[in-house]
């Protein structure tokens, strides 16, 4: 009978993903298993991997929140746009005391699922954003937001919070005509230039805050309970 040896890797990673970043797994094991044409040695591949596959279904069969409607991600604007960039300002504005000139970016294409009416699950998170991107704080000078403005007006809409884009200029929810600069909490992913968005580059100061965006997106659904929902059409593009 043929005899093949396998070498079987486990890693656990709490199913992160590594599109658009760095990813390093913080345990693996090994084991050699003897395989056969046998459904013994089926069975012996399914009893290691067993406790692993259960732990992680029972992390991600978690609910922790609640959907009051459908939500889906549109261009150039929609309530789950909305969702997630206001879940990264409720996150930080008593932290970075966010008042006025501060915006909040994202991008559509980030955004990899939408939430159906009914109980939210850890899983509905990852599915939502299975990057491991982390947010990150940049201070820009003022001379940069005509960028800003042209570029959201080109890709027809990205979610955006504590501002809205009308007639091709932003305007921020607290306004100080007199400041030289202004602040974007995104992800790393797009502060270094990703998804086209070369304004980056214009930063005066980038700082990495150390805390996933999609942790940031779990704790608002534990926090919020019951998603706190803003059908407004931030995004004028006409």
């Amino acid at each position: 009978m043929k005899r093949t040896t396998i070498y079987l890797f486990i890693v656990l990673v709490g199913a992160g993903v590594t599109a658009c970043s760095s990813f390093f797994p913080s345990k693996w094991n090994s084991d050699t298993v003897a395989v056969e044409n046998s459904q013994s040695s089926v069975s012996a591949i399914d009893s290691l991997v067993f406790p692993y596959r259960e732990g992680l279904k029972d992390e991600m069969n978690e609910v922790i929140g609640y959907c009051p409607q459908d939500l889906e991600k549109a261009r150039p604007c929609s309530p789950l746009n909305n969702w997630a960039a206001d879940a990264l300002y409720f996150e930080y504005k008593e932290k970075l005391d966010m008042n006025s000139n501060c915006l909040v970016l994202l991008n559509v294409g980030g955004l990899r699922s939408r939430f159906n009416k009914g109980r939210l699950s850890v899983g509905d998170i990852y599915s939502f954003m299975p990057f491991d991107n982390i947010v990150v704080v940049v201070r820009m000078p003022m001379s940069a937001l005509p960028d800003i403005e042209r570029y959201l007006v080109a890709s027809g809409g990205e979610p955006i919070a504590n501002a809205r884009l009308i007639g091709g200029k932003l305007i921020f929810s607290e306004q100080n005509t007199d400041a030289d600069e202004f602040i974007i909490l995104t992800s790393d992913y797009l502060a270094n230039g990703g998804d086209k968005m070369t304004f980056f580059e214009k930063s005066l100061e980038k700082t990495d805050l150390g805390d996933l965006l999609r942790d940031v997106f779990l704790n608002q659904v534990k926090a919020q309970d019951t998603l706190k929902i803003d059908n407004t059409c931030r995004i004028h593009v006409d």
